[in-house]
């Protein structure tokens, strides 16, 4: 609808809603008086939710004014005249209890099973979803539960914790060895290379253990940090010497390490270096104690919406495991067996 306009002393004014302008306008004409939101006379007209809400009415006829938003939505929100509405009609006993049994079911549905948290946004804030305090349907033990963000982070760690014990129980009865290398850096490091390899089974016998010398020399921040020299690999085998007795066990059995990605990168960075060929059976049965120990632990990350890996220090000093020779191939692989231990020990417990 178009504005009615009146033009006097270089103003322009809409007869219809009473709007007043410096230069003809080009918005459209809501039909009626627009109120300044402090001016309405509330004791006369309201808006249709006010009517159902606290006059239990309706409308009785066409709106008589209206008020503009700046935001939100609508942006034009119509009043109406509360001597000219009309009661709503009344609910039969019937429809009163079908209404109060759909808001007992909406209710439950956001509500935590666990905590008694209650949404009373029913998941529609946007302050609730940002923050996570909505209720999340999960299934666990395939039984679905509603819960909030924080009961389902608690329910969902007790089942992963329960997994990763009852896993070490069951490998714990198998046979496998333990693996740890030490290097001359990190991934990505220029000449990143194993110095040092060990091997143990399951009885913490040792298979394999051996210092491997490098082609360049060893960093000084990583020799400070294993306390392994140029001097004192000066003396040991190259990796293609010690690849057939270091290639067996890795064959045979399945492999445990803390931190699998890394010990992987490091012999296939060293494989490659040496143009050393590692037969496909040698990846098939790799297991990584870290990512296991971090879901027995718990910690979470809501950056990355996964549990927080521990150090094996970490672990050990979490788990009460003294450590034998920190930051040395043989020393951290009895340590990751300790470790495998005590979890096993706990499905141990529950039977």
């Amino acid at each position: 609808m178009k504005h009615q306009l009146e033009q006097s002393e270089e103003r322009y004014v809409c007869s219809v809603c009473g709007l007043i302008w410096k230069s003809a306008p080009v918005s459209s004409c809501p039909g009626v008086r627009v109120y300044a939101y402090s001016c309405i006379p509330w004791e006369q007209i309201t808006t249709k939710t006010e009517l159902r809400r606290r006059y239990k009415s309706k409308p009785g006829g066409a709106p008589i004014g209206c008020y503009l938003r700046r935001h939100g939505k609508p942006k034009v929100v119509r009043l109406y005249a509360i001597k000219d509405a009309v009661p709503l009609r009344q609910l039969t006993e019937r429809q009163k209890s079908a209404l109060e049994k759909a808001r007992q079911t909406l209710k439950e549905r956001h509500t935590c099973q666990r905590c008694s948290y209650y949404d009373e946004s029913h998941g529609t804030s946007y302050y609730n979803r940002k923050y996570r305090h909505i209720i999340y349907s999960v299934v666990i033990d395939s039984q679905e539960r509603r819960l909030c963000w924080e009961c389902r982070l608690t329910e969902l760690h007790k089942r992963d914790r329960q997994c990763v014990v009852d896993r070490m129980g069951q490998w714990h009865q198998e046979e496998f060895v333990i693996v740890d290398f030490e290097t001359t850096g990190l991934p990505g490091d220029e000449g990143f290379q194993i110095v040092e390899a060990a091997i143990l089974n399951k009885y913490g016998e040792i298979l394999f253990h051996s210092l491997i010398k490098p082609d360049c020399p060893m960093p000084p921040e990583v020799s400070s940090l294993n306390g392994i020299t140029d001097t004192v690999l000066e003396q040991a085998p190259r990796f293609v010497d010690v690849w057939p007795d270091l290639l067996a066990p890795l064959s045979y059995w399945p492999v445990y390490t803390y931190n699998a990605e890394f010990d992987r990168a490091a012999l296939l960075a060293t494989a490659q270096r040496y143009k050393v060929e590692i037969p496909e059976i040698v990846w098939d049965k790799w297991h990584c104690l870290m990512i296991s120990y971090a879901a027995y632990h718990g910690e979470w990350s809501y950056y990355h919406e996964d549990y927080v890996w521990q150090s094996l220090d970490m672990a050990c000093c979490q788990l009460g495991i003294p450590r034998s020779n920190a930051h040395r191939a043989e020393g951290d692989a009895r340590d990751a067996l300790a470790l495998m231990r005590f979890l096993a020990a706990q499905a141990e417990e529950e039977q």
